[in-house]
């Protein structure tokens, strides 16, 4: 069964805290312009529509953005070691080095 270390997942997670926190950021600022944005504040629909599909646009962007910075940064290590082509000896060479070494 393949056990979780924990700490391991925190630190990860603790070094994507940056990219994290702009995702939740911009989140709530699109949030509030949405709610904040309404008949009341803004009398013309299109120009409300206009804002709230805007602020969702940038949204969109800050998530790809920071995603591509997560991915490029500090996963970039774990993406290359999960990905990479693992090459293993085989038992003839194993023994053929073996028999060398015996030799020198």
């Amino acid at each position: 069964m393949l056990s979780i270390n924990w700490s391991d997942v925190w630190n990860v997670v603790a070094s994507l805290a940056p990219q994290l926190i702009a995702i939740a950021v911009v989140l709530v600022l699109a949030l509030a312009l949405t709610f904040g944005v309404n008949k009341k504040t803004v009398q013309n629909a299109g120009t409300r529509k206009l804002i709230h599909s805007e602020s969702w646009i940038v949204f969109l962007v800050a998530v790809v953005v920071s995603v591509s910075m997560m991915m490029y940064g500090p996963l970039a290590s774990l993406l290359n070691s999960a990905t990479a082509t693992k090459y293993e000896l085989s038992e003839t060479t194993i023994s053929n080095a073996n028999k060398l070494a015996k030799e020198i």
